[in-house]
């Protein structure tokens, strides 16, 4: 048997929206089709440890994760915009995704993958295209069919103007 891959995922913006509330829709299939075939997964955060640990547990994203790199581990003294690379060689890690360029490009200047994905800003956008999702389970699971369950237009257009309510009315459901 081959080694297993092992992926990283950013956090914020990437898995998680920038406040930290909402899970980037269509991510729980990915990842729950990454654990069910064999795929190690980490997160790899510019955040610290005490903002992410409560967001990834109330976010019930946790358990998907065999391990976390806060940036209390590898940049304590990072200052906003600046921080070291995503080295993720050091957790023999094969890919990751991430909304950061430049740590993509990082990534693939050492030989390994990454995946660039769009930006997870839910004011902006709350129900993002599942493409890119969809995309990055051909290039790691090639022969594994994938496809996210998309809601109807109506449903997406209904949660897009009650997103603040953070409760559609009974009558959308």
């Amino acid at each position: 048997m081959g080694k297993v891959m092992h992926i990283y995922f950013d956090l914020d913006n990437t898995l998680i929206d920038e406040k930290g509330e909402t899970v980037r829709p269509g991510i729980f299939e990915l990842l729950d089709s990454f654990k069910d075939n064999g795929i190690k997964l980490s997160i790899w955060t510019a955040s610290v440890r005490e903002r992410a640990e409560p967001i990834l547990g109330e976010l019930k994203l946790r358990p998907y994760f065999s391990d976390v790199v806060y940036r209390d581990d590898y940049d304590p003294d990072a200052t906003w915009g600046s921080s070291r690379p995503k080295d993720i060689r050091f957790g023999d890690g094969d890919m990751l995704i991430d909304d950061s360029h430049n740590h993509i490009d990082f990534v693939k200047s050492i030989g390994r993958k990454g995946f660039r994905i769009t930006p997870y800003i839910s004011f902006i956008d709350p129900n993002p295209d599942p493409t890119e999702l969809e995309q990055i389970h051909t290039i790691v699971l090639p022969d594994v069919p994938f496809k996210i369950k998309r809601d109807p237009w109506i449903k997406r257009t209904f949660k897009t103007l009650f997103r603040k309510k953070k409760k559609l009315p009974l009558w959308i459901n």
